[in-house]
């Protein structure tokens, strides 16, 4: 599978076009980001479980040094680090964000300088930032070398796993000079989540999350998704599997047959009893569940209700027989 294939199909950098049954790109933007970075991570990533830190970026590069001026003018190319720059209380240093980036709706006033996936070096600098922060792919390492080779400060981060975004949220709290309301957020984030966990018990459903239908892609523990399912009382049919997302055969699928099917509203109709999936447990049950993509689509702030409504969603199972 070819990236450009992959992009192709889901109309990026295209806002007004549509994907699935008719939904516009521009409600589905979260997930369909975590998607087109996916399709790229299925393209011939490893699946290795990146190491965290808070002294270098995930391309290895020292971070800028945190506590003195922190940047005054920052772009941020990504759903992820944009929610939480906003979270700090530091929007007014935004002065540019990426097409995918729309949470919270403030964001949407600040210029849109195109894709968070192979940006536009170019126009970056024409921002004048005195701090970048990209999405750690190897899609982006290129804008990164441009813009370090300009004297622009750039922190590249992946946002791929739980832990992932909570380091994140304290790289850029340290970044901006705003330590204390990252880890404020951050204690209210892991709090919430240990709750959800805590109060889940009994048998934990199978449960298996299409990402994308032709071809049918699914998410491994090394993705948010799969982390927010255990935590909400379930177990993900490929927790085995340590990629954030990969490829799987619809026989495979069905060999395991899952307890229940976790699908986005624009999906949903692929699922149904009448269509090609009606063999499966899930399908035959009424166990095809769809969940709310503006929570659950990207890791972020939310996530502790991204719990909660999938808790919700797994104890509505139980009264179907």
């Amino acid at each position: 599978m070819r990236s450009g294939t992959f992009r192709r199909g889901m109309h990026l950098g295209l806002p007004h076009q549509t994907i699935g049954r008719g939904m516009p790109v521009r409600r589905l933007r979260p997930i369909v980001f975590v998607l087109a970075v996916a399709a790229a991570m299925a393209c011939g990533t490893s699946g290795d479980v990146a190491q965290l830190s808070e002294t270098h970026d995930d391309f290895g590069i020292p971070l800028p040094p945190s506590g003195g001026q922190s940047a005054g003018r920052v772009v941020s190319l990504g759903p992820a680090t944009t929610e939480i720059i906003a979270g700090l209380g530091a929007l007014d240093r935004l002065v540019g964000r990426s097409i995918w980036d729309t949470w919270p709706a403030e964001v949407t006033r600040v210029p849109e300088l195109g894709d968070a996936l192979r940006p536009s070096a170019e126009r970056v600098l024409a921002a004048r930032p005195d701090l970048v922060v990209l999405d750690a792919r190897p899609d982006n390492q290129q804008a990164a070398a441009v813009l370090r080779n300009a004297n622009v400060p750039v922190v590249a981060l992946r946002v791929d796993r739980v832990d992932q975004f909570l380091n994140t949220l304290t790289i850029l709290g340290s970044l901006l000079n705003a330590r204390a309301r990252s880890d404020s957020l951050r204690r209210t984030l892991q709090a919430t989540l240990d709750s959800v966990r805590q109060t889940r018990s009994g048998a934990r459903p199978t449960v298996f999350l299409p990402v994308w239908n032709a071809p049918l892609m699914t998410v491994g523990s090394g993705s948010f998704l799969s982390e927010l399912v255990a935590i909400a009382g379930a177990k993900n049919l490929y927790e085995e599997r340590i990629e954030s997302a990969f490829v799987v055969s619809p026989e495979d699928v069905s060999r395991r047959d899952p307890d229940v099917i976790l699908v986005a509203p624009a999906s949903a109709a692929e699922w149904s009893p009448g269509g090609r999936w009606a063999a499966l447990r899930a399908v035959r049950t009424g166990r095809v569940l769809t969940y709310d993509t503006t929570l659950v689509g990207q890791p972020s702030l939310r996530m502790g209700l991204a719990a909660v409504s999938l808790a919700r969603l797994f104890d509505s199972t139980r009264a179907v027989q």
